[in-house]
């Protein structure tokens, strides 16, 4: 069923619906990859100085990004960074190869743009200034499905993996 059948079929008094996407939606996180979120997200990643990357809080962004994004650049997956295990997230591909890890020595000074929350502090010390942009937001049927928070990133400190024990 679509949104729209959603709320016709089931309205609430107040006009909003009673379930949103990420609940009965299967393909929630593929919708509007390709357009608006990866056109946004590379047209600001090409504004950015060469050899800038993109990180994202979830590796299913990661991906999807480094597929979508015009010039497939190169995206790197933060969310096993965290020191804090209670926000870490589980290990995934992206800590096995090499060329993704956050403490190598090229990426020091380097750009990034940000898609993820911003509120975790040592994210915030791991780069000289950090700016938050307009958030995407995807609709359909008029109602929103999806929306990503996005910053551009200044001065990369770089990111050492927490020391102890993860799961995959």
């Amino acid at each position: 069923p679509t949104v729209g059948w959603i709320n016709r079929k089931f309205p609430r008094a107040d006009g909003q619906p009673r379930i949103t996407p990420p609940h009965f939606d299967l393909v929630y996180k593929l919708r509007g990859i390709a357009d608006p979120f990866a056109a946004t997200v590379g047209a600001e990643w090409q504004q950015l100085p060469a050899g800038s990357f993109i990180l994202c809080e979830d590796y299913q962004d990661a991906s999807q990004l480094e597929f979508y994004v015009k010039g497939h650049p190169a995206t790197y997956f933060v969310g096993s960074y965290w020191t804090n295990p209670q926000l870490r997230r589980r290990f995934t591909q992206f800590d096995l190869w090499p060329d993704r890890r956050l403490d190598r020595p090229e990426l020091i000074g380097k750009d990034a743009i940000y898609v993820g929350t911003i509120a975790y502090a040592p994210f915030k010390a791991s780069f000289a200034r950090i700016e938050n942009m307009p958030d995407i937001t995807v609709k359909e049927d008029g109602m929103e499905v999806r929306s990503f928070q996005v910053w551009r990133c200044s001065g990369f400190k770089g990111m050492a993996r927490p020391m102890g024990e993860g799961s995959y």
